[in-house]
């Protein structure tokens, strides 16, 4: 899988995106026009999607493209007012959202003649960027008709940016109750060593004076709902590697040896951090709790599941 950058992938779905135009008329009599307006049905072909999301020489050999979308297409189910649950995919579901057509196109490395291709619906591409690790960026990008119309790379990418820091959090959270697992085996306690954790990352800030500075009056909430989407990868790097290298043998026997490990990786990923965006951790500090995105996140994710979800793209 390659790193998707922003800018190129904006202008590649933007780019292959295709129309379907369909005239209203009555079925019986194709000849009298309706007064129903055109349709206009987007769609994007597979094999374009895959180009995007891969490495120019990714193979394509076995790869079933029909499975690969059944499999990731999901059927919405209205659990409640406010809730809405995926269920796997019908028949129906998938022909409502693809139609398979012969033409030339490259896929990977390979060029195929006459062959089979899906066209995908707007709802299609969402559900297959759902699955792709590190993508908040083209998740967003199918959702951005319920966001605003012909939305700016500049409005998307900070919107994404956002939503992204959802994805982040929820990775933080899981790594933390593996982190407070791995300190109570070395009968160190959580609490202390991760006010130190936070500090190695931050240089020495304590997490209260950032919301300090920041102007973040939410005295409950820690400092990882308001850290930016990169802060927070950057600080999940240094702990997978922290607990990664914790639990090889002879690597690390006591909490002191464990706390030198997490400080020098932290400051190591600090220092990934600034060199590679320019930014340092204690700088991207956002002012909106983590909640409140998330529930714009729902939001979005709702209303774009009830527009998209039950059209077809050929009627």
């Amino acid at each position: 899988m390659k790193r998707l950058e922003n800018l190129e992938t904006f202008n590649s779905l933007n780019n292959n995106k295709h129309h379907i135009i369909q005239d209203g008329q009555f079925s019986l009599f194709p000849e009298i026009q309706s007064n129903t307006p055109k349709q206009d049905s987007e769609f994007w072909y597979f094999s374009d999607i895959y180009n995007i999301y891969n490495d120019e020489y990714a193979p394509t050999y076995n790869l079933d493209m029909n499975k690969m979308v059944q499999q990731n297409l999901v059927k919405p189910k209205i659990a409640s007012a406010k809730k809405i649950e995926l269920t796997p995919c019908t028949p129906d579901l998938f022909n409502n959202h693809t139609v398979q057509v012969k033409h030339t196109f490259k896929m990977g490395a390979t060029e195929y003649k006459k062959a089979n291709d899906l066209q995908l619906s707007r709802y299609a591409c969402w559900c297959l960027a759902k699955t792709i690790q590190d993508n908040m960026f083209s998740y967003t990008y199918f959702m951005s008709p319920i966001i605003q119309e012909n939305i700016t790379f500049k409005d998307l990418g900070y919107i994404s940016y956002q939503f992204a820091r959802v994805q982040q959090r929820a990775i933080l959270t899981k790594l933390n109750q593996r982190f407070n697992g791995t300190i109570k085996t070395f009968n160190g306690t959580p609490a202390a060593l991760n006010t130190k954790k936070l500090q190695s990352f931050f240089d020495n800030l304590y997490p209260q004076s950032l919301k300090y500075t920041h102007g973040i009056n939410d005295t409950k909430s820690s400092i990882l709902d308001y850290m930016g989407a990169n802060s927070m990868g950057y600080l999940i790097d240094g702990l997978y590697t922290t607990l990664f290298t914790a639990n090889q043998p002879n690597k690390c026997r006591n909490i002191y040896q464990f706390e030198q490990l997490m400080h020098n990786n932290l400051t190591n990923a600090r220092r990934e951090m600034i060199n590679t965006t320019g930014t340092k951790p204690e700088n991207d500090i956002h002012k909106t709790n983590i909640a409140t995105v998330q529930s714009e996140l729902n939001r979005i994710e709702t209303e774009f599941i009830k527009k998209y979800a039950n059209t077809k793209l050929r009627q």
